[in-house]
């Protein structure tokens, strides 16, 4: 395999060549670059990238440091050049081992580019303004027709009737309502309970799985409970300890453990911060409120206690009642809507088969899961 490596050491430029048992050539079939720090790398990434990408590059794998706003704008170029998120590295520092095992892992799994043929972009030419001054608004007749004044008392009359046509003839200006643009371009779904031990960690894992089984989306899985557990649903993968957060990559998408609690404004910024993905599906501590986010599936199970607890929050999007087995559905169902107005969306029966998922997603093992993470994806498509 032909190799080009940029990443501020010739040395260290020509070990990885060797250690991954290619020879320096060009065009490159895989290109490793460093965007530009103190020890070197690449002054221009992205036309570095571009330039390897359209002469046929299979494989791209950038590494960006810290992820800080420069990191940021770098990705949304690599990701309109058909870089895939997952070939980006991240880090503070970033050691040659690791960047080994990266290469190699992207190499294995044959995470490719996916170059842009065509991407109509409208650019947006603003001229730099070195002064403004406010200036008041003034009527903007003609000075002559300002300083005519009617010649008789029928004359002023019907001027100010016509006026007062004119004016009822005018539109009330529409509020301009400012539109928030999020960082990142990804349809993010937070997993939401009122209680612990309702199966959202479950509900949320087999979702993801059963989508990346039936579409080619990036998507990654987001746990911000303490402690973390999503990762048993996994078959509990290897994570990478990143700048903030830990990372872990598996068959049916990306998992991300943040280090540290964060409070739900905080877990909002930090998920605006994840670029690359189609979606994000956050699995939330419980107890959280379902009004505090955009698109939200609430999980509950048949536990009256639950019910009351559901009270004091609001349900959100996408109702689930999961683990239903010694309670009649249409019971539970009639409670909730004399108590909520509104019944459950999703309905998934208890299915003794989920404790046999050690190693993958419930809905893998699951026929009752599986069917419950069809219907709950159809509800929140789009």
């Amino acid at each position: 395999m032909k190799i080009k490596a940029i990443i501020g050491s010739e040395k260290l430029e020509e070990k990885l060549i060797n250690d991954l048992n290619g020879e320096k050539g060009s065009p490159p079939e895989l290109l490793v670059i460093s965007r530009k720090w103190e020890k070197g790398g690449a002054e221009n990434l992205v036309e570095e990238v571009k330039t390897a990408v359209y002469d046929g590059c299979s494989y791209v794998v950038t590494v960006l440091g810290r992820k800080d706003r420069e990191a940021e704008k770098i990705e949304e170029e690599l990701w309109d050049l058909g870089v895939p998120g997952e070939a980006i590295l991240y880090g503070n520092p970033v050691k040659y081992s690791q960047l080994l095992e990266h290469v190699k892992k992207i190499l294995a799994q044959k995470i490719t580019t996916d170059p842009v043929v065509w991407l109509d972009k409208e650019e947006e030419k603003q001229e730099e303004i070195v002064f403004a001054e406010e200036v008041k608004k003034t009527d903007e007749r003609p000075e002559e027709e300002i300083l005519k004044k009617p010649e008789t008392e029928e004359e002023a009359k019907k001027e100010q009737q016509d006026e007062m046509k004119e004016q009822a003839a005018e539109p009330e200006p529409e509020e301009v309502k400012k539109e928030v643009v999020p960082t990142n371009k990804s349809k993010t779904v937070w997993f939401i309970s009122p209680a612990p031990g309702a199966g959202q960690t479950t509900i949320a894992s087999s979702v993801l799985a059963v989508l990346t089984e039936t579409t080619g989306e990036r998507v990654a899985l987001v746990d911000l409970c303490q402690p973390a557990s999503v990762y048993l649903k996994f078959g509990d993968p290897e994570f990478e300890d990143l700048d903030d957060r830990y990372f872990a990559k598996t068959k049916w998408g990306d998992l991300i453990v943040p280090k540290r609690p964060l409070t739900p404004d905080e877990a909002k910024e930090f998920i605006n911060t994840l670029t690359g993905y189609d979606r994000i599906f956050v699995d939330a501590p419980a107890g959280w409120d379902a009004g505090q986010f955009g698109r939200t599936v609430t999980v509950i199970n048949e536990d009256l206690e639950t019910f009351k607890l559901l009270k004091n929050f609001k349900i959100g999007n996408v109702l689930v009642l999961n683990k239903v087995q010694h309670q009649s559905p249409n019971f539970l169902q009639e409670i909730l809507r004399s108590e909520f107005g509104r019944k459950a969306d999703v309905i998934i029966p208890f299915d003794p088969e989920e404790a046999k998922a050690v190693d993958a997603p419930a809905a893998l093992y699951s026929d009752a899961l599986s069917r419950g993470a069809g219907e709950i994806l159809s509800l929140i498509a789009g």
